[in-house]
């Protein structure tokens, strides 16, 4: 999995954080090696890292009605009509929703991140502490189309413990609207709708699709757990991913967290 912090958690409010993965993509030729470079199980084309390559045909997709077209590749098309059948980029953000992504209603999701720091060395100044913050988010129904779903709700942090000043320092890293707390969810599952694989959190409706950089996504007013591959229960409409990952602050502490992310449905 990784968080945008890929599914990966980085905390771009703490300087001298880094995140500990990397990316397929992130050097040019990465998607065309044959080669597995973030070692998450998928590689070149197949891997969300490099849907945006030009290797990928990323970055040409066309915004009219394919009707003909049974193998379309384009990654982000806005067709409102589109009847492809074998897409193998990100599902089209304006084409017909047809699976059963259609059907959910309501989305509740929970965020929950667990920080444990070294012992002694916790302080407002140098915030190495042991934390869990908790983060809540619903949404309803808005739009879907091919295995994604999206949903137009609330997104905020439901707390801190402690709740210290250095324990709020780590909701830096995930993006929230403190103010309004509005908010847009949405789910990618794998074809088939066997696993649910992506999940961005994000102000725009049109942000759909996670941003691999971790400024760049908060800049964006987004936060995306992907490459989670967890299989979806029809029996229960839940699921939970769970992942543990150590990151370093400041190049001196390393901060061993635990994230746990559990989705429910609501479908008729």
């Amino acid at each position: 999995m990784r968080t945008s912090v890929s599914a990966t958690l980085v905390l771009v409010g703490l300087a001298g954080c880094t995140n500990p993965y990397d990316r397929e993509g992130s050097e040019p030729y990465e998607c065309r090696d044959g080669a597995d470079n973030d070692e998450d199980g998928y590689y070149d084309c197949d891997d969300n890292g490099c849907w945006d390559s030009p290797d990928c045909d990323g970055g040409g997709d066309d915004t009219g009605h394919d009707t003909g077209d049974t193998n379309d590749n384009d990654t982000n098309d806005t067709d409102t009509n589109d009847t492809d059948t074998n897409d193998t980029g990100n599902p089209d953000t304006g084409g017909p929703c047809t699976t059963f992504v259609c059907d959910f209603e309501t989305l509740d999701v929970t965020l929950t991140i667990d920080y444990d720091a070294p012992d002694g060395l916790c302080s407002d100044l140098f915030p190495a502490c042991d934390c869990v913050l908790v983060y809540e988010g619903s949404g309803t129904f808005d739009n879907g189309s091919g295995w994604r779903g999206t949903f137009g709700g609330k997104w905020r942090l439901a707390s801190v413990t402690p709740d210290t000043p250095a324990c709020q320092t780590y909701s830096a890293g995930v993006w929230r609207d403190e103010v309004t707390e509005d908010a847009y969810h949405s789910v990618h599952f794998t074809s088939g709708g066997g696993m649910l694989d992506t999940w961005v959190v994000h102000s725009t409706k049109s942000g759909v699709d996670p941003i691999f950089v971790a400024s760049d996504a908060m800049a964006a007013g987004q936060y995306s757990v992907w490459d989670m591959q967890r299989t979806y229960s029809a029996s229960t409409n839940a699921v939970t991913h769970t992942e543990s990952f150590t990151w370093s602050m400041e190049g001196l502490v390393e901060i061993q967290t635990d994230l746990t992310a559990q989705f429910t449905f609501d479908a008729p």
